[in-house]
């Protein structure tokens, strides 16, 4: 009887996932090109937009357990896999980026820094940093350096922040930062220009670090929330103003610009929850995952100016997680199809089909 009953709520399922695929495949239509991938943990597009590097994983159907963790290449103007690379590890893909004029791309994962030729997959070269995991990262803009936020560990568990050439592996600065363990760093990030590090926390203090000669050392700070806040920010494209979103449970959300010289607030955009922002590389426009009662629901753009809404791509019922600007203003998302079913039943198999959709 149970082996019944277990065949008819699989069926159910099936069901539900040819009617959400379908419902979406008619939605985007338009919207080419559409293709199925796993989850992503990252996105970035190659620097001459043709095609779009991905970090993958998919979750085991009972538990949450990461496996099958790789990174595919793909055309951007039809989804076609160009090449799809596994990786023997438990721990989905923390960044991706490409360098060498397309000729490379950078992984990071884990404790590890790797580089593979983007057409034969060769990997090129492998660094081993002295720690178990990286919390947070940002890449700089010479494509060639990588700062790391990792734990210290004992006898003092601190925050420890490292810049490593992913050519060579070589650590070109180190510190640690003056954050208490127990809160939270939540972004990492290099303006356009390379000049500067911000830093975000839930102490609700953006740190700002820059070059001296060789080395990176801090030059001011500004209070931007109230402890306990989660958050994130992007850099305006002159690298002068940094936008950073604030959310806390019981507390009211925001996107709000700062100037980054001064730590002058400047303006507030908008007043509802969201995260992953992302400043446009060339235009005034502001991209971010909306949260609603069903979880990360669609991407808003505001105008970084004024704060009104440009655009929203997509109101389905469907978790967004992942997103990435391309030079030009286009924009490509991942979300689950499966995300409201497995929010309403939890205990049921977690579906893990994902689509990449691309919108001008």
């Amino acid at each position: 009887m149970r082996y019944l009953i277990l065949r008819f709520k699989m069926g159910l399922c099936l069901l539900f996932i040819l009617f959400s695929s379908m419902t979406i495949k008619e939605y985007l239509m338009a919207q080419q090109p559409v293709f199925e991938t796993s989850r992503t943990s990252s996105i970035a597009w190659s620097e001459n937009g043709n095609r779009i590097a991905l970090g993958l994983y998919d979750l085991a159907a009972t538990e949450w357990r990461i496996e099958n963790v790789r990174f595919s290449i793909v055309q951007s103007s039809t989804g076609q896999i160009q090449m799809s690379l596994a990786i023997d590890e438990h721990v989905s893909i923390d960044g991706l980026w490409w360098r060498a004029n397309d000729t490379e791309l950078v992984v990071i994962y884990g404790n590890r820094i790797e580089r593979y030729n983007t057409q034969s997959g060769v990997r090129l070269s492998q660094w081993t940093r002295p720690y178990s995991l990286v919390y947070r990262l940002g890449s700089h803009p010479d494509r060639a350096t990588v700062a790391l936020l990792t734990e210290r560990g004992s006898p003092s568990r601190d925050y420890y922040l490292e810049v490593v050439d992913v050519v060579t592996g070589a650590q070109r600065s180190s510190l640690v930062l003056p954050i208490p363990y127990s809160q939270a760093v939540d972004w990492v990030g290099w303006s356009p220009d390379g000049s500067r590090l911000a830093i975000l926390s839930g102490t609700g203090k953006a740190l700002i670090y820059g070059w001296n000669g060789s080395t990176l050392s801090f030059q001011r700070e500004f209070t931007y929330a109230l402890p306990e806040y989660y958050t994130w920010g992007a850099w305006s494209p002159n690298s002068q103003q940094l936008a950073i979103t604030i959310d806390s449970s019981g507390n009211p959300p925001g996107l709000s610009v700062y100037d980054v010289n001064t730590g002058t607030f400047l303006r507030q955009l908008t007043n509802i929850r969201i995260e992953h922002i992302q400043w446009s590389p060339e235009t005034n426009l502001i991209a971010g995952i909306v949260w609603n009662n069903l979880g990360p629901n669609y991407v808003r753009i505001f105008d970084s100016t004024t704060g009104v809404t440009v655009q929203d791509f997509t109101r389905l019922p469907v978790g967004i997680y992942s997103f990435a600007w391309s030079k030009n203003g286009t924009l490509v998302f991942g979300y689950d199809v499966e995300y409201e079913e497995w929010l309403q039943n939890p205990n049921s198999p977690l579906v893990t089909t994902q689509r990449l959709n691309i919108l001008p």
